[in-house]
């Protein structure tokens, strides 16, 4: 059964689905906080959670920079050390990098001889739609 997403989201979709913090969005990366005591229930939620593994997985691909809130018990200060631990480079762009991309983009320039990741997406897209 379809999902209505394609590629690597259908897969990420899966084990979201099967996590704890479903629906506790507002728990585990909350908008506003002026001290730190909802990590305890965060983690409180994240250590029963079946899909820890793959929560952790997916949040170590990312720049710890720009993570926010609880991903599999872990605050993005610790996301970073279990990075630079386990030797991983996060395979995402920061922010900062998708944003440059963007900018150059729509910057009246020639093409560049490789295309960014950004510009290989867009281009792919305005294909489908066409």
């Amino acid at each position: 059964m379809s999902n209505g997403f394609s590629g690597d989201y259908e897969e990420e979709a899966h084990w979201t689905n099967k996590a704890n913090c479903k629906d506790r969005g507002h728990l585990m990366f909350p908008k506003r906080h002026k001290d730190i005591t909802y990590i305890s229930e965060a983690r409180r939620i994240c250590r029963q959670c079946e899909v820890r593994a793959e929560c952790l997985q997916y949040a170590l691909s990312f720049p710890a920079a720009d993570m926010h809130g609880i991903w599999a018990g872990l605050t993005p200060r610790q996301l970073a050390k279990e990075q630079k631990a386990r030797g991983v480079t996060p395979s995402k762009p920061t922010i900062a990098e998708f944003m440059a991309d963007m900018l150059r983009y729509y910057k009246d320039k020639p093409e560049p001889k490789s295309k960014t990741n950004i510009e290989k997406i867009i281009d792919d897209d305005r294909k489908e739609l066409n």
